[in-house]
């Protein structure tokens, strides 16, 4: 993971078998990283896939409201099939 990131970004394990990822600045451009995070793990040829939720931190919410949005995102992702990427929608 930390590979694919910017100096400016950062990457930590939130669960056993999950990551939180702190892209910063990248507003719209949140599902295309990603996409291509998910895409350079899978053309590693793992043995594990990569399921991603993604949040974009809007002003006048809570970090804490991000998070849960984001982890949403990654449940949905997770129950649709896996190896994917799904973007929190409200």
């Amino acid at each position: 993971l930390k590979a694919q990131l910017r100096p400016e970004d950062s990457a930590g394990r939130y669960g056993g078998d999950e990551f939180l990822l702190v892209l910063k600045a990248v507003g719209d451009e949140a599902r295309p990283a990603a996409e291509r995070i998910a895409q350079a793990w899978r053309d590693s040829k793992p043995r594990t896939t990569m399921s991603v939720g993604v949040a974009v931190h809007r002003f006048g919410i809570t970090a804490e409201d991000t998070v849960k949005r984001a982890d949403t995102a990654l449940y949905e992702a997770k129950h649709t099939g896996r190896d994917r990427v799904c973007e929190a929608t409200n």
